[in-house]
């Protein structure tokens, strides 16, 4: 049973689908749904600090989007939250357990390096100055926050990590 917020059964894939404000390309030909909020494009690429929220254990939801909302307006920077478990969504705990444990670290990581690379294109697309962009941070929520710190201790050495409320990878 998956639920929308208004307590009556919704589909998965339409709750992720109506939050997500940006279809990114894989490398494998898919997409990463995601939602992003900061510059969306309107600044000339002047905005070129990036940071990724990775959601909790329910997947995309209106409270993560809040929370990049937030985040944007008080660093001043671009943030993007994909969903990771690619259109799952769910509010029953077994079921949200099970997406936490059975969503590969190595596919989560393909999917933020895709992001990247997707916005940083966007950037040098958009941008009339020599002015770099970069990862600034990725940051997480319980399951996001092991991930967070699995991608950026796996690929992106150079960015932050933040977690909240997540349990560390001690074995990395």
């Amino acid at each position: 049973c998956r639920l929308g917020s208004s307590g009556t059964e919704k589909a998965a894939a339409d709750i992720v689908q109506d939050l997500a404000n940006v279809q990114i390309p894989r490398r494998d030909g898919g997409t990463v749904l995601a939602y992003q909020t900061g510059d969306n494009g309107n600044n000339n690429g002047s905005n070129n600090r990036l940071v990724l929220l990775i959601h909790e254990f329910y997947g995309l939801s209106s409270s993560i989007c809040q929370k990049a909302d937030a985040l944007a307006q008080e660093l001043g920077c671009t943030v993007i939250a994909p969903d990771t478990f690619r259109g799952e969504y769910s509010t029953f705990i077994p079921y949200c357990l099970w997406l936490a444990l059975a969503t590969p670290q190595d596919r989560v990581n393909q999917d933020l390096d895709d992001v990247v690379t997707w916005w940083l294109e966007q950037q040098q697309q958009q941008s009339s100055s020599s002015s770099s962009s970069s990862l600034s941070a990725v940051m997480g929520f319980c399951y996001g926050g092991g991930k967070a710190i699995r991608y950026t201790t796996e690929c992106q050495p150079q960015a932050a990590t933040v977690i909240c409320y997540g349990s560390p990878t001690l074995d990395v």
